[in-house]
């Protein structure tokens, strides 16, 4: 779902139910457009709307792609999907023109991500 006026919004989870990765309270980020730095993959930009953290790291970009063959990043735009998240990294300034390299990015957790009402 999107706010008429302004950009998508996402809940992104981490718990103790998912495969891979830390537990992490649910974050609202926003999103940014998409990237690719993986060959033949996109994904989901998303800038968290309260910034967090990570191992001492601020966490404030996140990217995210369908976990599953078979969902796109179209879906994924307007229903609930497990997801791969990566985290990008504290030192790398995000443009989303220039898009990302593979040092930028770690990945990090697979999780749940789910459109939601833009929060004013």
């Amino acid at each position: 779902m999107q706010h008429s006026n302004g950009p998508r919004t996402f809940r992104i989870s981490c718990s103790t139910g998912n495969c891979f990765g830390p537990v992490l309270r649910p974050m609202i980020a926003e999103e940014l457009g998409e990237v690719s730095f993986l060959p033949d993959t996109r994904y989901l930009l998303l800038k968290l709307v309260s910034p967090a953290s990570y191992q001492d790291d601020p966490l404030e970009y996140l990217v995210v792609t369908p976990r599953y063959v078979g969902v796109s990043i179209p879906e994924l735009r307007t229903q609930r999907c497990v997801v791969g998240i990566g985290r990008v990294l504290p030192h790398v300034t995000v443009d989303i023109h220039q898009g990302l390299k593979k040092e930028d990015v770690d990945y990090f957790a697979i999780g749940d991500c789910e459109p939601v009402e833009a929060y004013s």
